[in-house]
């Protein structure tokens, strides 16, 4: 798993991340990997990286150009 620390940035993987039991206002009972950074020994949280998108936005080809009012 891959852990980017708070304080340094620096990243870092580890094969035996931590569990950590906390409890959120909204969400009430959580956990999360934490794992210590080996540079500055801060707690550090796991690294997740963005999903990329499944769906795209397309217009219609006349929508402007045609004086309809649709571009503003």
């Amino acid at each position: 798993m891959k852990f980017s620390c708070v304080d340094c940035k620096y990243e870092f993987e580890t094969d035996k991340p931590d569990k950590k039991e906390y409890r959120d206002y909204i969400f009430g009972s959580c956990w999360k990997y934490v794992s210590y950074c080996p540079k500055c020994g801060k707690e550090s949280n796991e690294k997740i990286t963005p999903k990329p998108q499944k769906f795209s936005v397309s217009f219609p080809q006349n929508c402007c150009g045609e004086g309809n009012g649709c571009c503003g």
